[in-house]
Parts: structure tokens; sequence; C-alpha cells
């Protein structure tokens, strides 16, 4: 690391990611060790030792004055399992400071006294080292896709803490927005399987966190998920006018939480060049291609766009956009699914599209704008 690069951080100031730690009376061992540890349990990052909280250069102790390869090796040693970290040293008119480009890890690493320490920030956005508690482990390995949270079984519970109600909420949730069909012909148990809603590891079906959380009963969530909440609030300036709180299984959450929404979006709709345009209290607007009927500004019905206008229409949205995707066709056209995509094979076949990606990820660019 340059002195440039040194003096930007400094400049910067502490974060999650960076630290300083004054060692003009010696910084102790221990702090060394326990700061590496819990910045490598958080993101990685860098520490400066020789200076001041403020960012002041005060210079490493002589003691520390040995070499970047004594310093690597000492954290090495004191670390469990051993952490190898990039150290310099970097002469400055104020003094010596020893840089350690410390590696964000995918295994939790401690001191060689036991202690799991991680970064974090404390009430007045402050960072700091703090314990590492052996119930967080799972979401520390969670978070860096070493575990899937959702997937860990919940051993007192039992088949009957599942809702029917939302079984049936599940299936029709997933017929209303084009979800798997196979689902609707699946009996209850054979679609908690199919979706991780119980563990496969066994002929018992024990519920999952996953499946508690989307079709748990309310009292079973309260017993073995106490800390689910959903809150919903809305602000007139700093003020709180609306504060709701529910602890439902996600699924009545998520419709919940649209009519919710959909009752407090206002919008007025106007027709402009074919497109109905909703303009809503935020300022946001959704557009849609006016196929079905069209309504000028001043009411007057207009006929259906033909299929011709729907189409320059569209070419005329990816011209802007850069791309489109077939809901988005369905969206801006009002077509069905399967027009969508037959006019998007025939814009393939005719040469004015291209199809790119692959699955899911499958979006069409004009023909002329792809290298």
């Amino acid at each position: 690391m340059t002195e440039a690069e040194v003096r930007r951080l400094l400049a910067a100031g502490e974060s999650l990611t960076v630290e300083f730690k004054n060692d003009a009376t010696r910084l102790p061992d221990a702090d060394w060790i326990a700061t590496v540890v819990c910045m490598a349990n958080h993101q990685g990052g860098t520490l400066l030792v020789g200076v001041e909280d403020d960012g002041a250069i005060t210079g490493l102790h002589s003691h520390h004055k040995t070499s970047p390869s004594a310093v690597a090796a000492f954290i090495a040693s004191r670390t469990v399992p051993p952490l190898m970290v990039e150290v310099h040293f970097l002469n400055v008119s104020e003094g010596m400071v020893a840089v350690l480009s410390i590696p964000a890890l995918r295994h939790p690493v401690a001191t060689s006294e036991g202690k799991l320490l991680i970064r974090y920030s404390d009430t007045h956005g402050n960072p700091g080292c703090r314990p590492l508690h052996p119930h967080e482990l799972t979401g520390w390995r969670a978070d860096r896709s070493m575990a899937d949270f959702s997937a860990l079984t919940v051993p007192e519970a039992s088949w009957d803490d599942f809702d029917p109600l939302e079984f049936v909420r599940l299936r029709r949730l997933a017929e209303e927005n084009r979800g798997d069909k196979a689902l609707l012909e699946l009996a209850d148990k054979e679609v908690a399987r199919a979706l991780g809603l119980v563990s496969n590891e066994t002929a018992t079906l024990t519920p999952t966190l996953a499946g508690l959380l989307l079709i748990g009963k309310e009292g079973a969530l309260r017993k073995y998920l106490p800390a689910h909440e959903v809150a919903f609030q809305v602000l007139r300036g700093t003020e709180v006018a609306v504060n709701e709180f529910r602890r439902w299984p996600l699924l009545r959450v998520y419709e919940w939480l649209m009519q919710a929404l959909e009752v407090r979006n206002e919008e007025q709709e106007l027709m402009h060049k074919g497109f109905r345009i909703g303009v809503g209290n935020g300022g946001r607007r959704s557009y849609r291609l006016g196929s079905t009927l069209r309504i000028n500004t001043n009411h007057t019905p207009v006929a259906p766009l033909e299929e011709a206008e729907i189409e320059s229409q569209l070419i005329a949205y990816i011209q802007r956009q850069g791309r489109i995707r077939r809901e988005e066709v369905e969206t801006l056209s009002g077509w069905s699914r399967a027009q969508a995509y037959r006019w998007l094979k025939r814009a393939i076949a005719a040469g004015k599209l291209r199809q790119s990606g692959r699955g899911r990820s499958v979006y069409y660019k004009l023909a002329s704008s792809i290298n």
C-alpha cells in the first residue's frame, strides 16, 4: 500500500473495514490479535498500527519495529486456525506505520485463547469488536452462502404446527402469479417436501424454519420464532401516522401488505401517445400500452391499438430501455403469455430482435444494438 493510499484512509477515518491503533505506548499483543480476528470475521479490511483514533500518525513503538514477516508470523501463531495477513511497514514523515491487510474469511477464526470476535457498529456508529456468540454462527455462515438458515429444522415442532389454510393460500398465489402448476396437483405433504418446508432427511415430517415462516400457525410462530414480526408504517414527515405489527405467516403477511399499499397508493391515470400512465402520490409512473381501450385526457374512448401500433410502441420502449423481457411485453401490451411469446418469436425470425441470456435471465434486444 502506498503512502497516498494510507493518507486517503486516514482522511476517511475509521469504519467497519478500517481500524487505527495507537502504538506510542506499545500496543499489547492481545489487542493486535483481537482486532485482526474481529475484522477477519466481518469483512476483512485494513489495520493501521501507529495511528491515533483521529488519524494522526504517532508511529510504531520500537519493540514492534521488527519486520513485516515477523508480524505476520506472530499473528498466524496466535490465531486458530492460523490467519495469514499481509503486512507492510511504511515510513512517512511523522513516523513508521504498520499496514495490515486482513482477508475476509469463509470460516470463523479465533484467538489462541479461544476468543471469537466480530466487528460491529455501536449505537453512535462507531466501529468496535464484540464477541461472536455461538447462536450467531449459523447466521454468519448463511451470510457467506455456506449454510441455508431457512433449511434448519425445528425439532420441537410437528406437522400439526402448519396451518391448512396457508396451503390453500399458497396454491392460490401460485396460480395467480403463474407459479409452478405442478404444485396445484400435489397433496399438502408433497408440497411441503417439494418446497423444503419439512425435513427430507427422515420419514418424520419435521418443519423447517422456512416452513414455519411460510405456513405456520400464528401460535407456533410465537412459540418457536418469538422474534418474528412484520411492521407496516406510514410516515407523514417525521410523524408516524400508521404503525401496525403482525406475527402472521409470510404468505398471509404478503397479502396484508399488498392490500395496505393498494389502499394508500392513490393515482390518476392519464393517456399519452398510446400509453396509459398511472401517476401515483410518490411521482412513480407505471406504463402500459393501451391495447384494450384507450381513454384520452378528455375521457373520450379511442379505438384499440392494432398489433402494428403495439409493436411500434414496444420497439420504441426497447430503444429507450435497451432491452425487454417477456413479462414486460405482456404488461405493456396487455397480451397473454402465449401472445407475447409468439410476437417475440416472430420479431426474432424477422431479424428485429435477438435473444440473450438463459433460463429465467432471458431478455431481448434490438438486433442492430447487439454486437
